[in-house]
């Protein structure tokens, strides 16, 4: 920044030290509210607890002074891998070198299958697929899971 953008404030020091300044007791708040919260709150949650004291404070800028202090709130959420690739598995072939377009209707088709962990270990699996630039969905049968679960069990 060029000094001749540089404003003094209404203190007498400059804008960069007031920055300073300010952020530097809006951390020693959020270090409060953390260590309130037993080390459980992350940014949105600060920044609510913040406001409710009268805090007039964004987002953006508790998040990058708790970047800037350390502390982090606690993620409870895990990530569900539904796909474990085997690493000895030969690759599939890119049979359009990755291009999507089509000098016609129903050329090249593209589709995806996702797979959705229901309750009781069962799944629910996805089919959609690109033709003319018209998404369609559907619900794949789901006898395997089927087949399993009528399966006399060996006793």
């Amino acid at each position: 920044m060029h000094a001749k953008h540089r404003q003094p404030s209404c203190r007498g020091t400059s804008v960069p030290a007031a920055r300073q300044a300010a952020d530097a007791k809006l951390a020693a708040r959020i270090r409060t509210v953390h260590r309130a919260s037993d080390g459980t709150y992350g940014v949105p949650r600060i920044t609510a607890e913040l406001r409710e004291n009268g805090e007039v404070v964004n987002h953006k800028r508790v998040a990058r002074i708790m970047q800037t202090i350390g502390p982090a709130g606690l993620r409870l959420r895990c990530r569900h891998r539904t796909t474990v690739p085997d690493p000895a598995a030969a690759k599939v072939p890119d049979l359009i070198g990755r291009d999507f377009t089509a000098g016609q209707a129903i050329a090249k088709c593209v589709g995806d299958i996702t797979c959705l962990p229901l309750a009781g270990g069962k799944f629910r699996y996805l089919v959609d697929w690109d033709e003319e630039r018209y998404i369609v969905a559907s619900s794949v049968d789901t006898s395997v899971d089927e087949q399993d679960d009528a399966s006399p069990s060996p006793t």
